[in-house]
């Protein structure tokens, strides 16, 4: 009868070789063991001492010393000799200063008068063109007046006529109302209607205008 207990297999056993290189992966090398030094002890490096200062290195410096001394004496007296020679140049030299000041002030000042007469110009335009704007804005308002006025009297004109075309109740032709005397016809109370006191005005122009109508 078969025993319920689950078998157990163990692992083959491999040799120690085999396992270190198929399952392990490559071996690890071993750190180096550090060796024991058998010579002498090295030997530490010292600074490097100064110089010492002997009798030629005092001589150099000394030599040194001495031509640096002389080129400052040099130097020295150039420029005490400079300073001396230097009046007639220094009085050049600021009369070219101020001769140079004055050519920027005059230069300066012309800029300024030319910046002024530009602002003159532009202002003269600007004034001749508002001037110019004015005068034809009242010149267009005078133009409309009169295209009214003529308007006007077109209309009054035309009135006028019709009304002077009108026959007169005893069929008798309009006579001349170029006078000042009052006529109780039609087309006279017409006339004082639509003219008023201009009456007797309107009705000699349209008489007139008839008669260079008719001739």
């Amino acid at each position: 009868m078969p025993s319920s207990k689950a078998r157990t297999y163990a692992a083959p056993r491999l040799p120690l070789s085999q396992a270190t290189t198929t399952n392990l992966g490559p071996p690890v090398p071993r750190r180096p063991q550090p060796t024991q030094r058998t010579g002498p002890p090295p030997v530490l490096r010292q600074p490097p001492r100064p110089p010492q200062r002997t009798a030629a290195r005092s001589d150099d410096l000394a030599r040194r010393e001495a031509a640096m001394a002389q080129r400052a004496a040099d130097v020295a007296r150039r420029e005490a000799a400079l300073a001396a020679s230097e009046g007639p140049a220094a009085d050049l030299a600021a009369r070219l200063r101020a001769a140079d000041e004055r050519i920027f002030e005059q230069r300066a000042e012309m800029a300024t008068i030319e910046l002024d007469a530009r602002y003159q110009v532009e202002r003269a335009r600007e004034a001749a063109a508002s001037e110019g704007r004015f005068a034809r804005d009242r010149l267009e308002r005078e133009a409309r007046d009169l295209r009214r006025r003529v308007a006007r009297l077109e209309s009054q004109r035309a009135a006028a006529n019709r009304a002077a075309a009108s026959p007169t109740p005893d069929n008798t032709p309009m006579e001349d109302v170029s006078t000042s005397e009052p006529r109780n016809s039609t087309a006279d109370d017409a006339l004082r209607v639509v003219f008023g006191e201009r009456r007797d005005e309107v009705a000699s122009l349209c008489v007139a205008a008839d008669r260079k109508s008719v001739v």
